[in-house]
Parts: C-alpha cells; structure tokens; sequence
C-alpha cells in the first residue's frame, strides 16, 4: 500500500500531461486502501473471546507495539516477608516456610524467591521490561482482567488451590491482583500446600521423611469445603510413576468431594522456566526441549515437565477434570 502510495505521486508528477492515467492511479489506490482497512477490521473483529485452551498457541507481545506505549503501572506489587510491617500494601503478617494452609491474608506473601526480579532490578514500584509483555493467542481473543467481573463469576463459590509452591505462587499473584484492583471476593481463595497432593515432603533424613496428613482431604477440611478446586503436582516428581500414583491417590477424595460440595477439579500444569532464564529480559519466541549436552545446567530437572505435563492432561481428560495450561509461562524469562 505504501509502494502504490509512492508510484502513485511520481506517476503523478512525472506523467503530468496525461491526468485520465494519474486519475486512474488514484482511484486504484483508494479502492485498494479500503481493501486493506476492511480485511484488517475482518481479521480483528472476526476473533471471539478465547474458550477453553483455545489461549495456548500465540505470542508474547511487547505492550509498546500492541498499544502504542508501554504498561504505565505494575499489575500489583511482589509482597514477601521482608515486607511485612515496612510495606504497609503487605500488611503486618509473616507466613513460615513449614505453614500448609494459607487464607488470603496469608497469600499476600509470595513464597520463596517470588520477588527477587524486582528486587534485583529495582523495579518494586515500577513496570519492568520483563513483565512489559502481554500474552496474544493466534485465533482468539482473550479479556482483559478484571477483577470485579471475576469475583461475578465466581459468585459464591469458594476457590481452593492445592499444590507446590508453583500453585503457592500463583495464588499469591490471584490475590494480589485482586487487591490490587479493590475486588471483593479475596476472603473466598484460600491454598494448600503440598508437593504431591497425598503428602507433603520433609527433610529425607528426618524420622517421618512424609507427612501423610498433606493431603486434598486435609485442606478440603480446613477450609470446610469448595466449589472450585485447583490443583497441581509434579515439580517434586521423580519419574513417571509418581504421575500414575498421584492420580490414582487422589481419585477417592475427587469422588468424596464431587458429591458433597459439587465441586469443580481443574488441573493446572506446571509454570516452570527454560534455561538460564535469569539472564534474559524478553520471552523466547518458542521453546526449546533440553538436549543431554544441557543436563548439567538444568538444575530443578526440568527437561521432565514437558512428559508429565502430556501424561497429566490425558489422565484429566479420563477423570473428567478440567484443565488450566499455562504452558506459554516458560517462554518468560521471569
């Protein structure tokens, strides 16, 4: 269109003593420009609203080329307990490591090293190049948060997350976000920690290495009940069979739990990182499965995620969970 543009003007300066031709050159132009507008509105309005795991495949695009400037405030502010009492955003409560059921007071703090991004970049206060990205599905639309429009659709439901401290992490960011945004529906999320849903992980040399009680059935009880479960495992995984055993283990409870409270599964797959994620400052285009040569750098073993994440969205589908992907997480450098 710009080419034409260009034609145009020096077919019109240069062949001044023919004007039907330059007349001509014009009038294609124009035609052409609207062309154009109209396909690109067709491309754009024809997307709907993004359903089920539609989301999965796109890109992260930085907020610059999507609207023209980039994000003007952070989306919430990283909490942890070094915070606490300094911060007045972060309240005055410290949450322990060995804690296994957190309210929304408690998920103010985000677990282990959550905030060291903006710690070490110094951007506590303000937007980051790393967060300065949105993510833009290929064939679909996906709403801009809202924090009141969520707290509508949940209604009355309580939400109950149940995993590792990736799940801790991402309950943190729910909560926050939603304080941030003034909603009205914090006191109805609540976390249980636990790295295989059936028991949480201890020191391997202590007398008891797993305590049995970190189960589904232990939070579903703390929290007298819920709605919307969401749960995930498999950072903490040896190999596949710890897939098969988690899934088989929790199946009682899921049954118990369906009948009583009518409760809705998710599962959620893992939110891991790709390698040496702390010295990039954009998202990769795509992401590149780990070879043998790289196995010494991949220190949390995440070349295995991938395989129990695939095992994990068949065995959903069989016990009739839905399921969360976040699987675009790995491409960010945060």
């Amino acid at each position: 269109n710009t080419e034409l543009l260009e034609v145009s003007n020096v077919s019109c300066n240069t062949v001044t003593d023919v004007p039907s031709f330059c007349s001509a050159i014009v009038r294609m132009e124009i035609i052409l420009k609207r062309f154009f507008f109209v396909l690109v509105s067709f491309s754009v309005h024809s997307k709907e609203i993004c359903r089920k795991n539609e989301y999965v495949h796109g890109n992260w695009i930085q907020n610059t080329e999507l609207y023209g400037s980039k994000l003007a405030n952070k989306s919430f502010y990283c909490c942890q307990n070094e915070d606490v009492g300094i911060v007045a955003y972060c309240g005055n409560k410290t949450v322990e490591n060995e804690d296994k059921f957190f309210t929304n007071e408690d998920l103010i703090i985000a677990p282990d090293k959550a905030c060291i991004c903006d710690i070490l970049e110094g951007t506590r206060n303000n937007v980051s190049v790393r967060e300065d990205y949105s993510w833009v599905p290929e064939h679909c639309i996906l709403e801009k948060f809202s924090g009141h429009q969520f707290c509508n659709v949940l209604g009355k439901r309580r939400l109950l997350l149940i995993g590792d401290s990736l799940m801790h992490q991402m309950a943190s960011v729910l909560i926050n976000i939603l304080k941030t945004l003034d909603a009205p529906c914090l006191n109805q999320i609540s976390y249980g920690k636990s790295s295989h849903l059936k028991f949480q992980a201890r020191n391997p040399f202590a007398k008891t290495p797993f305590d049995p009680h970190q189960n589904i059935g232990l939070f579903f009880h703390l929290n007298s009940g819920a709605e919307i479960c969401l749960v995930n495992a498999g950072a903490h995984f040896d190999d596949e069979g710890d897939v098969y055993d988690v899934w088989e283990t929790i199946q009682p409870w899921v049954k118990e739990y369906r009948a009583m409270y009518n409760t809705s599964f998710v599962w959620v797959t893992q939110s891991y990182g790709h390698l040496q994620c702390e010295n990039f400052q954009t998202p990769l285009k795509e992401y590149t499965p780990i070879t043998p040569e790289e196995y010494e750098l991949d220190t949390y073993k995440w070349r295995s995620f991938p395989e129990f994440d695939r095992m994990s969205k068949d065995l959903a589908e069989i016990h009739n969970f839905s399921l969360l992907d976040v699987s675009m997480l790995r491409l960010r450098p945060d």
